[in-house]
């Protein structure tokens, strides 16, 4: 049978549901938002991919699209339903799809291809898995070899995009020296928590520099501006300057003294 598809269709968001098979289980919120906001300002450029199962509408490929527009608060959604061998397929669609935009984390990816490599018809070598993923053969062999890491590990790096494919690999290449792998995992874990440490430390450290800087452009605006201010205007201006002090000291109690 031939790989088609029908043409597209504006199908209703609430009709459409989420393929519980499919590789992608993380979606960062912030990146939703960015891609909610394209869509916004550019329109749905993409269609949704579906199949239907027992009269249900199941999402092969474009979940994040979904959930973008249902943060827009879209009631309909641009679909195209797959027949034939595409529908038949529709777990290589949805992997090929998710790999392909980078949505998934280095563990997902690497379980994803792992259950096509499993459950395919045909068996697929790892020349025949890069062609259809558009990677070189050397990199599907790294990429399955994540799949056989220890449990805690890939629990750990499953929704994690700090646990890159290539932190990864190196401890794939220990998957027979399980101590030394043991080991190199603590280090690497530790390493990842001082880098988030050091990002949350610096945060109010670059919020008072912001702070800062926006008062001295402030200040200096202020000044330039002040003897051009008219007589009859200089008794307004007090009043403000009289409301904007009370809002400062307001500030200056609730900072404290700085030393908690």
């Amino acid at each position: 049978m031939a790989n088609t598809a029908t043409g597209i269709e504006s199908i209703r968001v609430g009709e459409l549901h989420r393929d519980e098979g499919q590789p992608r289980k993380y979606f960062d919120n912030n990146k939703l938002l960015e891609l909610a906001g394209s869509i916004e300002e550019k329109g749905q450029l993409y269609p949704i991919l579906y199949r239907e199962d027992k009269g249900r509408k199941i999402i092969v490929d474009g979940e994040r699209r979904l959930r973008a527009c249902q943060l827009l608060g879209y009631e309909a959604i641009n679909a195209i339903k797959l027949t034939g061998d595409m529908e038949n397929n529709h777990e290589a669609v949805a992997l090929i799809g998710n790999i392909t935009r980078e949505e998934l984390t280095a563990m997902e990816e690497a379980l994803a291809v792992e259950k096509l490599r499993i459950k395919s018809e045909i068996k697929l070598t790892h020349e025949h898995l890069g062609k259809i993923l558009g990677k070189a053969a050397n990199t599907i062999t790294e990429i399955l070899s994540l799949a056989k890491l220890p449990q805690y590990i890939q629990d750990a790096a499953l929704n994690s995009r700090d646990w890159s494919r290539a932190k990864l690999i190196k401890l794939a290449n220990k998957n027979n020296k399980p101590d030394e792998q043991k080991e190199l995992f603590d280090k690497m874990a530790k390493a990842i928590q001082k880098v988030k440490d050091g990002i949350a430390e610096k945060a109010p450290r670059n919020a008072a520099t912001i702070a800062k800087k926006h008062i001295d452009t402030f200040k200096e605006k202020f000044t330039k501006q002040l003897n051009k201010v008219a007589a009859e205007d200089k008794a307004a201006l007090k009043e403000h300057l009289s409301g904007l002090k009370a809002e400062i000291d307001k500030m200056m109690r609730e900072l404290g003294d700085g030393k908690s």
